[in-house]
């Protein structure tokens, strides 16, 4: 832009002070802010101002000069025209247009535009497409969620849980009536007896509660304490087709004490009468391989599961 130019934006002269220059700078930036609260009367008040009209002027009865509407011009334009007549100009570098100018142009999309839209509205836009991503794998992992055909549970001092995955190919490539195994469980330690010891507690009582477990591997602490409630199937005509070594699984044969149904506690009418419930697989190699840890491991079907068969050849596998 040149002085000529920048003159006209401005409506001013050659002659025109820099202290006049400035003043109308500043009357036609007032003049842009206070356009849409009050455009009529600010329009006339500024035009007078810019003419030189004053009350002593009309005082003199000298006649005003017609008004000329000004033309309007940007803010831009204005500024620029100020820099310009006080040796302010600074030249900017206009950036060459994208690759993606034609087709944006195709589009009807102006390119500075759209630059300054995603300049200013970046982060708002980066927090949406996160939104999208976690939508997605919600939704995805909804559709891709399949429900365990059959479950085992770990109680007591074993941990399990970063095996998981070893297990289920081991269950799936072994036992292939099992397609979608599930494994869960509570960490009871007795020499522990803080809060989180509490919680998986009480973790353990829900899993009994609900149901849906088909086979328990445990210590051997946490088979007595529920193996005397009659939580699990007795093995007795089982273990021999397994080829369970009684002798060493004589610790497990015991008798019922108190069974406690839909919180009703029972006493049983033989409490002479013992039965083999669970069956020592501590030195299992396929638990050994996955990386389950604990010092004993005694396998029981729960008494109430609805995959007996699947129970009875997982826990021979198990065996191995």
């Amino acid at each position: 832009m040149d002085k000529k130019e920048a003159r006209k934006i401005l409506g001013v002269s050659k002659e025109t002070s820099i202290n006049d220059i400035e003043r109308r700078f500043s009357i036609l930036l007032k003049k842009q802010r206070m356009a849409k609260a009050q455009p009529e009367e600010e329009e006339e008040r500024q035009d007078n101002a810019s003419a030189g009209i004053d009350e002593a002027s009309k005082d003199s009865g000298t006649a005003a000069a017609p008004k000329v509407k000004q033309e309007e011009y940007s803010f831009d334009q204005v500024s620029q025209a100020y820099n310009v007549l006080m040796g302010y100009e600074v030249a900017l570098k206009e950036e060459p247009p994208s690759k993606a100018a034609p087709l944006l142009k195709k589009a009807g999309i102006d390119e500075k535009k759209a630059r300054n839209f995603f300049y200013y509205y970046k982060f708002h836009m980066l927090a949406a497409i996160i939104a999208i991503v976690l939508l997605f794998f919600i939704v995805k992992g909804f559709v891709d969620h399949v429900d365990p055909d059959f479950n085992t549970a770990f109680i007591g001092k074993i941990s399990y849980t970063d095996v998981t995955d070893k297990l289920k190919d081991a269950y799936k490539a072994n036992v292939p009536e099992i397609k979608e195994p599930g494994f869960d469980g509570a960490f009871i330690s007795d020499d522990d007896h803080s809060e989180q010891q509490y919680a998986m507690s009480m973790k353990a009582v829900v899993l009994f509660a609900g149901g849906g477990i088909d086979l328990y591997i445990m210590d051997k602490e946490s088979y007595l304490k529920y193996a005397k409630n009659g939580a699990f199937l007795s093995l007795d005509e089982i273990a021999p087709g397994l080829g369970v070594d009684m002798e060493k699984n004589k610790d497990n044969i015991i008798g019922i004490e108190d069974t406690e149904i839909n919180g009703e506690v029972k006493t049983t009418a033989e409490p002479e009468v013992k039965h083999l419930y669970g069956i020592d697989i501590t030195n299992s190699t396929v638990l050994k391989e996955a990386g389950v840890l604990g010092e004993n491991f005694i396998a029981s079907i729960y008494v109430n599961s609805k995959n007996n068969d699947k129970a009875l050849k997982v826990l021979q596998f198990l065996m191995k």
